[in-house]
């Protein structure tokens, strides 16, 4: 697998297979990261500057945009499935619940002890952190970030490339609209608007 970005995420990730019991996956695992003057990760991954540099056997498997900025995360997907046609993959933590009863999107991040109950639509390229509670018919469209702790209650809506703050707090049926960035530990009780800060 290919891991693009080698900053805090990326090392979340390591760490999250580690914790999962994946050893296995750690000898397949390189980095991509074009901003990075660093060479290793752990002192065991290599990163690789260039992607054209990566060897080939890796080019055949998944990759993972581990980018905590959404509309760069969307930039690098875009590369990496347009560009390298490499396929996106998640990762969840087996320490995780996601209902069988709701619809998740490829390309998803979700920490362990996070619970994603029935009937949710969960969209495409978002970071999930660890315990973070989504209740029953959540939305949330792509590219968004829910920070450790925070809780999403019943038929709430999320829109795309939305920062929710770590314990913040989103009521039922409440729609926070695109581009929004709720702080640590708001509690949003009314709609937001497209572009909002709380």
């Amino acid at each position: 697998m290919i891991i693009v970005g080698a900053g805090n995420l990326g090392k979340l990730i390591i760490d999250q297979m580690i914790m999962d019991s994946h050893p296995e996956l750690l000898n397949e695992i390189v980095f991509f990261d074009n901003i990075s003057d660093k060479k290793k990760v752990f002192d065991k991954f290599s990163i690789y500057n260039n992607i054209e540099l990566i060897p080939h056997k890796f080019n055949s498997h998944n990759y993972f945009v581990a980018i905590g900025n959404p509309r760069l995360r969307k930039r690098m997907d875009s590369f990496m499935t347009n560009e390298m046609n490499i396929q996106p993959t998640s990762i969840i933590s087996e320490y995780a619940r996601v209902s069988k009863f709701s619809s998740v999107q490829n390309q998803l991040y979700v920490g362990p002890l996070t619970g994603i109950y029935h009937s949710c639509n969960i969209g495409y390229c978002n970071i999930i952190h660890s315990y973070v509670k989504i209740d029953h018919g959540v939305f949330i469209g792509d590219y968004v970030n829910v920070s450790t702790g925070a809780t999403l209650l019943a038929d709430c809506s999320i829109g795309d490339f939305t920062f929710i703050g770590a314990n913040a707090l989103v009521l039922p049926n409440v729609k926070v609209g695109k581009y929004c960035y709720i702080s640590a530990n708001a509690v949003i009780k009314t709609d937001m608007s497209d572009y909002e800060t709380r």
